[in-house]
């Protein structure tokens, strides 16, 4: 048995994570508690990994519909290596309210399942799924994504991720990200882009994106982000500067 607890006293809940898991045996574990739902690769990564400051659009706008990010509930997780390959699949039960200080104000739960092949560092991808209540047609509403990461050589990796989901019972969100990335001593050079749809049936808001980061020690990290982004004929951009270190 193992707990943990994260607290962010810049966020709307203190409490980030705050959660108990328990090894029903060698492959199986159960957790209770506010934790992260098994859906979105880059949600489920944590901020000081991330590749970029912020996450891409269609990740952020699923975490605001209640999709993915944290929740208060059940989770379930088996790991198995067979032959040369790491799966993992991820269940849980949660009280659809993303764990907020109102607490579970209805009867209505979400649900979230993530699959998951790898093998080391070299290769991985992610089949998974979400499904939330809506309040006023007390439907169901299903999102869904698949991912992967492929390292072509010891500096080169690449990574995408595509994303797609109701957001009401008129219109549907989508995007993707892919991102490549080199890595040469202490510095890690990047670019994504990304498309992320605010109605699958409409045109795309295009995502352009660059990255310098500089990590001298393994709890310290500099990064330099350049964002730009275009809709119809509109380019707007801007440049973002991050410090992190972790105690």
């Amino acid at each position: 048995m193992r707990g943990e607890i994260e607290l962010d006293p810049l966020d709307e809940v203190l409490i980030k994570d705050a959660f108990i898991s328990f090894d029903l045996a060698s492959e199986i574990e159960i957790s209770v508690g506010r934790q992260k739902m098994p859906f979105s690769y880059e949600r489920l990564t944590s901020v000081k990994n991330i590749p970029f400051i912020e996450r891409s659009k269609i990740v952020k706008e699923l975490d605001k519909l209640g999709y993915c990010g944290r929740d208060v509930g059940v989770q379930f997780a088996f790991n198995k290596k067979m032959m040369d390959l790491d799966f993992s699949l991820m269940a849980g039960i949660f009280n659809g309210n993303s764990g907020l200080p109102d607490g579970d104000n209805n009867n209505s739960k979400s649900f979230s399942e993530r699959i998951e092949i790898s093998k080391g560092k070299f290769f991985r991808a992610g089949f998974n799924s979400s499904q939330r209540a809506d309040s006023i047609s007390a439907k169901y509403f299903v999102a869904n994504g698949f991912d992967f990461s492929i390292r072509l050589m010891k500096e080169v990796k690449i990574t995408s991720e595509v994303l797609f989901g109701k957001k009401n019972s008129q219109s549907s969100i989508g995007g993707f990200y892919s991102l490549i990335e080199y890595e040469f001593s202490d510095f890690t050079f990047g670019v994504r882009f990304s498309q992320y749809y605010k109605d699958i049936k409409k045109s795309a808001t295009n995502f352009y994106e660059a990255k310098i980061d500089y990590q001298p020690l393994k709890t310290l990290r500099f990064q330099v982000n350049f964002i730009g982004e275009e809709k119809n004929s509109n380019f707007e951009s801007s440049l973002l500067l991050g410090v992190s270190y972790e105690i």
